[in-house]
């Protein structure tokens, strides 16, 4: 993934949490799991890892659907989905990706971009943008693989942070390509569907052969698991 050093971005709202995929390709220097927490209130216990789809998969073609309302529902979803994103050591995690079809993304671009955080959009909604720019992009759901994509240098974004709370963030570098590679996910797109269609099949083949493996391995690891004698 290219470097964005040198751009900037700003911010005209806050996410009140304290504590993409645009993939992160530098991996050194964070350790999400010591400085991220669940908020108050919600139960640790119940914040967990959740597996990544991988593309090819109808469920990531399907547009997310609106939430009605930021309870503890969706509190624990957004806490799931950011401990799945710093697991895979993602800049960003959409809904849908984890076979969820809510309008929700997080993001951190702390590992790129210097003083960022992890920011909460539920309903996130792009009311601006400006100028345009190209980025090498990669997808936790399409590991291994990352092209140039065209996108809008500047964005201006609404949604509801972490509480329900409305804000605007106004993006630029990293950040802005974060906002609208994740949103895509939650209209059905991936980065792929940018690109020409000779690039998107030859990677949707590498992917198939990916998954495939994948299940292989699976089912021969279950052959070979112990089994408890009380197993039934």
């Amino acid at each position: 993934m290219t470097d964005c050093a040198g751009r900037t971005w700003q911010v005209s709202g806050t996410d009140a949490r304290e504590p993409f995929e645009v993939q992160a390709r530098t991996r050194g220097g964070r350790k999400p799991h010591a400085r991220w927490r669940p908020a108050a209130g919600i139960d640790r216990i119940s914040t967990m890892i959740r597996e990544i789809l991988i593309w090819p998969d109808p469920v990531l073609k399907k547009v997310a659907s609106p939430v009605d309302r930021v309870d503890d529902v969706i509190r624990r979803l957004l806490d799931d989905m950011a401990e799945t994103m710093y697991a895979a050591d993602g800049v960003g995690l959409a809904a849908p990706q984890i076979a969820e079809g809510r309008r929700c993304i997080v993001i951190d671009t702390s590992p790129r971009q210097e003083g960022q955080k992890l920011i909460h959009l539920v309903n996130p909604e792009i009311v601006k943008s400006e100028g345009v720019t190209t980025y090498t992009e990669g997808c936790l759901s399409i590991p291994g693989e990352a092209e140039e994509v065209e996108r809008a240098a500047k964005v201006w974004v609404r949604a509801l942070d972490y509480f329900g709370k409305p804000y605007e963030l106004e993006c630029e570098g990293l950040l802005s390509i974060a906002v609208q590679h994740e949103s895509d996910h939650l209209e059905g797109t991936l980065f792929v569907d940018h690109l020409s269609s000779l690039k998107r099949e030859v990677i949707r083949r590498r992917m198939k052969k990916l998954k495939e493996e994948r299940a292989t391995d699976n089912a021969a690891s279950l052959r070979t698991a112990a089994r408890h004698k009380s197993a039934l």
